[in-house]
């Protein structure tokens, strides 16, 4: 399933891109479904630089899924951050179920006349199969429903960390 988002963000992509690259976990507060995020890696190669974070759901998890899924929801996210082509690819593995979810996808900041245009292009498959305990029956229905869940929970995050990076920037 795709995930797109598109926002504008009243600041020069500069100051955007390295907000949102090195004060993500700062950010946290603008964020519904994330009660926290930690880095747990970084690395910096000329432009590039390589972050891995863990972070943490503050989510309501959806009563079908229940079973199968805790209260809380962590997940590792690995990105490359290209300062010279103000990009960013990412890919986020599951700590429950890391065979069951593939989700990777990228992030472009471009100029604009207002600032800077944040887009998020992203692809997020769930196997319900690779999950112990789920029946077989309930794969083809619970693949959709789960995925649909998960996108719902991103699009959100995304306009959060949006308007965060805003208030942060107006700050500094």
């Amino acid at each position: 399933m795709r995930a797109e988002v598109s926002v504008n963000i009243a600041f020069s992509r500069e100051r955007v891109f390295r907000a949102y690259r090195d004060e993500l976990p700062k950010l946290v507060g603008g964020l519904e479904n994330v009660k926290e995020i930690s880095v747990t890696s970084r690395t910096e190669d000329a432009s590039v630089v390589k972050l891995a974070s863990l972070w943490r759901a503050n989510a309501e998890v959806p009563s079908m899924a229940k079973r199968f899924v805790p209260e809380w929801i962590e997940w590792d996210d690995y990105a490359d951050w290209n300062e010279s082509t103000f990009t960013v690819a990412y890919r986020t593995q599951s700590r429950l179920y890391p065979a069951a979810l593939d989700s990777r996808g990228g992030i472009s900041f471009h100029e604009i006349a207002s600032g800077t245009s944040m887009d998020v292009r992203g692809e997020l498959n769930f196997d319900a199969s690779k999950v112990p305990g789920v029946p077989r029956l309930l794969v083809r229905t619970a693949n959709p429903l789960i995925e649909r869940f998960l996108v719902g929970q991103i699009k959100p995050n995304f306009l959060g960390i949006a308007k965060s990076l805003e208030q942060y920037l107006s700050r500094a």
